[in-house]
C-alpha cells in the first residue's frame, strides 16, 4: 500500500497520508482527489531529504487550504528543499499555505508566485536564515504571516512592500537584533494587529537617537482607522474568521498587542509608536 486516504466529518476536507519509500516515482494521477477544497497532506519516510514530485497538487484547481506536513519513520527530522513555483502553479484559489516543521533552508523568490489570493501563510518551525526581497510580491491579500521558530537574523529590505493588509506578523524566535532594520520594513503595514517579535536578540528599540526621531513620523502602522475597512481586508478576516477564529479578535480592531518578551532590551520607550 502506497498511501491512506481518510476522509475526515465535513464535507470537501481530506487528509493524504503518502509512505515515499513505497514507491520511487508514483504515476501523476495519485495524487489527484476529486472535489476537495481543504487537503492536509502526510508525507512519510526513512530517508532523510524529501522531493515532492512537482505534479502532486496539478489538478486541486479548486483548492482553497493546503497543509504539507513531513514524518520521519525512523523519528528523524524530515528536510523538505525542493519546493518551487511549479510545486504551486495551478493553486490559484489557495488562501491558506501551511508548510511549519518541515526543515525547509531557503525559499526561492518566485515560489509563491501563483498564490494571489492567500490570505494566511505558515512558515514556521523550518530552518530558513534569510528572505528573497521579492518573496511576497503577489501575495496582495496576506493578513497572517507566521515565520516564527526559524534562523533569521535581519528581514530583507521592502519585503513587505506589497502586502499592505498584513493583519497578524509573527516573527518570534528567530535571531533578529537590528531594530532599525525591523522598523523600516514595517512602516507599510499600516492595518498591523498583532506583531510577535518574542524570543529575539533585540537590545533597544531604535538604533540611534536619529533614526528615532525620523521614524516617530513615519510609524503610522499601529494606529488603526475604523474609517473604511478595505473590502479585501474585511472579507479576507471574514474568511478566516470561519477556519481560524483564535487567530482573530474581533473585538479588539483598535488595539495592536506587540510581543517583545525574551529579549535582551535595556532600553525601551513608546515613542516609536506614535506621530
Amino acid at each position: 500500500m502506497r498511501a491512506i486516504i481518510i476522509y475526515l466529518d465535513e464535507p470537501n476536507k481530506t487528509t493524504f497520508v503518502y509512505n515515499s519509500d513505497l514507491a520511487a516515482k508514483p504515476p501523476e494521477d495519485f495524487f489527484q482527489i476529486p472535489n476537495v477544497f481543504h487537503l492536509q497532506l502526510i508525507i512519510k519516510s526513512s530517508a532523510d531529504i524529501i522531493s515532492v514530485p512537482t505534479y502532486i497538487f496539478s489538478k486541486h484547481y479548486q483548492l482553497e487550504t493546503l497543509t504539507l506536513t513531513l514524518q520521519g519513520l525512523r523519528g528523524q527530522d524530515l528536510s523538505l528543499q525542493n519546493l518551487t513555483q511549479t510545486h504551486f502553479e495551478n493553486l490559484t484559489a489557495l488562501r491558506q499555505l501551511d508548510l511549519a516543521g518541515n526543515n525547509m533552508r531557503r525559499l526561492e523568490a518566485t515560489i509563491f508566485t501563483a498564490l494571489t489570493k492567500l490570505n494566511c501563510l505558515n512558515l514556521s518551525r523550518n530552518e530558513i536564515e534569510e528572505l528573497p526581497e521579492s518573496l511576497f510580491a503577489n501575495q496582495h491579500q496576506l493578513l497572517i504571516l507566521d515565520l516564527s521558530h526559524n534562523l533569521l537574523t535581519y528581514l530583507t529590505t521592502q519585503l513587505f512592500d506589497q502586502t499592505p493588509w498584513l493583519w497578524q506578523l509573527k516573527l518570534g524566535g528567530n535571531h533578529l537584533h537590528d531594530t532599525t532594520n525591523l522598523i523600516e520594513n514595517l512602516k507599510p503595514l499600516h492595518y498591523l494587529h498583532m506583531l510577535d517579535l518574542s524570543q529575539n536578540k533585540l537590545q533597544t528599540i531604535w538604533s540611534t537617537e536619529s533614526h528615532v526621531n525620523a521614524t516617530t513620523t513615519s510609524l503610522k502602522i499601529f494606529r488603526y482607522s475604523n474609517m473604511g475597512m478595505n473590502l479585501t481586508l474585511a472579507d479576507g478576516l471574514k474568511y478566516i474568521t470561519k477556519l481560524q477564529q483564535e487567530n482573530y479578535e474581533g473585538g479588539k480592531l483598535n488595539l495592536t498587542v506587540i510581543n517583545l518578551s525574551g529579549n535582551r532590551l535595556r532600553d525601551f520607550t513608546l515613542d516609536w509608536l506614535y506621530n
